[in-house]
């Protein structure tokens, strides 16, 4: 009787194995980068991947990404620098996600109290390359005393601020203008539990662009709310703006809770806006239509809920509107 052949059995069990490392997904770690005030920025982004050998600098340790979906710790203190993505005019590689499942995530160690309070520039964070995407901004507080914008995100899409604060910014606490649009489904800007107060102009300035708001408190801004401006790309879903409250903005004369002056759609939804010489406001635009859901609008004030123009019938239901002299 012939013996099995376990030479020829074991050349053909390597070939199948060879042929499933073939097959299997190349495995990308994610890296995870400190940022400390007793950091600095000369150690290599190798030893900055260790907690106890941080970069001092936010900008230092951005300049260390170059993997989608790495991570940016920062730890308890006041952090006196700006926060800017590369312009497209420069040849620097522009830090970016590659998904929502594997953003690049800039956040706070652990929930430890972290401010940024530049001295210099024109805002605390600016994002202004449309190659800067997938890019999640979380638990920081943003001092803009003195700059005229607290964010502001000009062009660039897949950007979301979550559980920030910004105060004391001369103009808006948050500025999107002409963000494109990702699709009909998914929104580009995402402004999602947010603290907006004290800024000199509005709490957000939404300027050709499509975004959305949601749960966020906006309260003792210098002009107003939320502003709704320009026309968004074709194709732009609908602005959201949602459950969100907003208290004490503008003066008693001319203050606003929500400005609708867009020639994109917009849907407002469950808001609680109260304390404005206008409560929410849609001015004439055109046949675009806004629809106005469940909000509750309250005085003291001059009007609750002002529809300026007739061309369009704009949805409004179940809102409630107490304590002014007149809706209109």
């Amino acid at each position: 009787m012939r013996r099995p052949s376990f030479k020829r059995v074991s050349g053909v069990m390597g070939l199948v194995l060879a042929g499933w490392l073939m097959i299997l997904p190349t495995v990308s770690w994610a890296r995870t980068f400190y940022v400390a005030p007793t950091g600095a920025d000369e150690v290599s982004c190798v030893e900055a991947l260790n907690l106890d050998t941080p970069k001092l600098t936010i900008m230092a340790a951005l300049a260390c990404l170059t993997q989608p979906g790495e991570t940016i710790i920062i730890r308890e203190g006041v952090y006196t620098e700006s926060l800017a993505f590369p312009s497209p005019s420069t040849d620097t590689p522009v830090p970016s996600g590659r998904s929502w499942d594997a953003p690049l995530t800039i956040q706070p160690y652990e929930d430890e109290p972290v401010v940024l309070r530049p001295t210099v520039g024109d805002a605390v964070i600016h994002v202004a390359n449309p190659d800067a995407q997938f890019v999640l901004i979380k638990g920081v507080a943003l001092d803009a005393t003195g700059l005229a914008t607290g964010v502001r995100i000009d062009g660039a899409h897949q950007i979301r601020l979550s559980k920030v604060s910004i105060w004391g910014a001369t103009g808006s606490g948050v500025h999107v203008a002409g963000s494109p649009h990702a699709s009909a489904e998914n929104h580009s800007i995402l402004l999602d539990d947010l603290d907006l107060h004290h800024n000199g102009h509005d709490g957000v300035t939404v300027e050709n662009a499509s975004v959305v708001i949601q749960a966020s408190q906006i309260h003792d801004n210098g002009r107003g709310g939320i502003l709704l401006t320009g026309q968004a790309s074709d194709g732009s879903p609908p602005t959201r703006i949602w459950k969100n409250r907003l208290w004490y903005n503008g003066t008693s004369e001319q203050g606003w809770g929500i400005q609708i002056q867009t020639h994109t759609p917009s849907v407002l939804y469950g808001n609680v806006v109260w304390q404005h010489a206008t409560g929410i406001a849609i001015h004439e635009t055109g046949p675009i239509v806004h629809r106005l859901l469940n909000n509750t609008i309250l005085g003291p004030g001059t009007t609750g809920l002002a529809v300026l123009g007739v061309a369009a019938k704009h949805e409004i239901q179940n809102n409630i509107s107490v304590g002014h002299q007149t809706n209109s």
